[in-house]
């Protein structure tokens, strides 16, 4: 990381001109970045606001210029929603069993209980954001889940990687467009089997999975209709839209990747619409679901790969990508 720091310290003079002439981008004294060695383990965080004054004889550019890189921003976990007590007790919530099968990251991850009134990161902060499951209908239209659902346009518009789960899959769809009410067969639950569809086959989340896999589900809403321009990517007998993308990395699922098989044997526990030797029979077919984990996984590392720096050009708005990036300097992505 270091030498890439320093390229980008070699290359600022030249490229600070061709967005502002006649300036030149000089660091922020704290991050003791003049030589190209930054003190504080080569992070650099922003470029000071200084006018037209000099720094060790060079013009120093007015406005401010930040650095942003994969240790300034975050994968936020968007909890929706809260688990049964003796489920908590034993295996936690939402928000743990989401950061636990998002896998080790290089990459900072926090989680918001948006529905305790957690506030909403600004979108500048965000690598990325996974919305989780929830008790709640999105029928409801609850406070929260309003605010949440008219905030998603922007930003999929800003093309920050969105990965819904279930609550979080439907609320993606209805928020695009799509229509979320009850399923007309009523509630799915247990371990299924989920087909992917051919649009998979080119996919970054999907495509090195089995064609058939297991999935763990409990839902009694679905997405009815998908958002225009959406692409379906996986089904079973009884969900269409198991799965479905927006653009290039904004994902819905409506089974849960982050459920191991105790979790769902406590949800059959739980369902008490079930009939005992329904419930048995359900309880029965659980197992673990190691491709349908491996979704949520591969979110993970996709937001982390995209999470690398770029340098924003005070006033312009302007990105300058990193070296090695494939970015668009106008939009940062």
């Amino acid at each position: 990381m270091g030498s890439l720091l320093r390229t980008i310290l070699r290359r600022l003079p030249v490229l600070s001109e061709r967005a502002l002439p006649g300036k030149t981008l000089l660091p922020t004294a704290e991050c003791g970045l003049y030589d190209g060695a930054c003190e504080k383990g080569n992070r650099i965080s922003s470029y000071e606001d200084v006018g037209d004054s000099r720094r060790n004889g060079q013009p120093v550019c007015a406005g401010v210029a930040v650095l942003v890189d994969e240790r300034m921003k975050r994968l936020y976990i968007l909890k929706v929603g809260t688990t049964y007590p003796d489920t908590a007790k034993t295996w936690g919530d939402f928000g743990a069993w989401t950061a636990a099968a998002l896998g080790e990251l290089a990459l900072e991850t926090a989680i918001l209980d948006v529905e305790q009134g957690a506030s909403l990161p600004a979108a500048a902060e965000c690598a990325g954001l996974v919305i989780t499951g929830s008790h709640s209908m999105v029928t409801d239209a609850l406070p929260w889940s309003i605010e949440l659902e008219q905030w998603i346009p922007s930003l999929l518009a800003a093309g920050i990687p969105l990965f819904g789960i279930c609550y979080g899959h439907q609320l993606l769809a209805r928020a695009s467009g799509g229509e979320v009410h009850f399923h007309p067969e009523g509630e799915e639950i247990g371990t299924v089997k989920v087909h992917l569809l051919p649009d998979c086959a080119g996919d970054v989340l999907f495509r090195t999975l089995p064609r058939t896999f297991g999935a763990h589900v409990v839902h009694s809403q679905s997405v009815l209709r998908l958002p225009p321009g959406s692409v379906c990517l996986a089904m079973n007998a009884f969900e269409p839209h198991q799965a479905f993308r927006i653009g290039e990395c904004a994902w819905g699922v409506q089974f849960h990747p982050e459920y191991s098989a105790a979790i769902m044997r406590s949800y059959i526990e739980h369902a008490t619409e079930l009939e005992p030797s329904e419930k048995s029979e359900r309880l029965g077919a659980v197992k673990e679901t190691p491709a349908a984990a491996q979704v949520l996984r591969n979110f993970g590392r996709f937001v982390a790969d995209r999470a690398r720096g770029s340098l924003m050009l005070p006033k312009t708005g302007r990105c300058i990508p990193l070296p090695r990036r494939d970015r668009n300097p106008e939009t940062c992505r």
